[in-house]
């Protein structure tokens, strides 16, 4: 299921309904909602990256938008450095998780926003 944040509300679309919907596009209109996707969702080797410079500065969380969390680590690494260190390391073996399901998040945002989703 992909979580999708609409204003005042909440909503789960299954990523198969994107695929579906895509299926009922035209050529043209696919192509330029992959484009458009393309251009919205986040790369693995960006955040890998980013996940390097975690131990200080939490850029990582910053790359995918959640800033809530790259404040709370900030403070979590100025008080007790250790603990910053071990979820550091936790992160690493959660990065693909975080970044499918911000790419799925993505794309189901866009079919909502291209009216392909009530």
């Amino acid at each position: 299921m992909v979580r999708v944040v609409v204003p005042e509300t909440e909503f789960k679309i299954p990523v198969q309904t994107v695929d579906a919907l895509l299926r009922e596009l035209s050529e043209q209109e696919k192509f330029l909602f992959m484009i458009v996707y393309e251009l919205r969702k986040k790369h693995g080797w960006v955040l890998f990256i980013a996940w390097l410079f975690g131990p200080i500065i939490p850029f990582h969380f910053i790359y995918l938008g959640e800033k809530g969390k790259a404040i709370i680590y900030f403070l979590v690494f100025v008080i007790f450095f250790p603990a910053a260190l071990v979820w550091w390391i936790v992160e690493l073996f959660l990065l693909g998780k975080r970044i499918r399901e911000y790419n799925e998040t993505a794309g189901a945002t866009l079919a909502r926003d291209a009216g392909m989703i009530d």
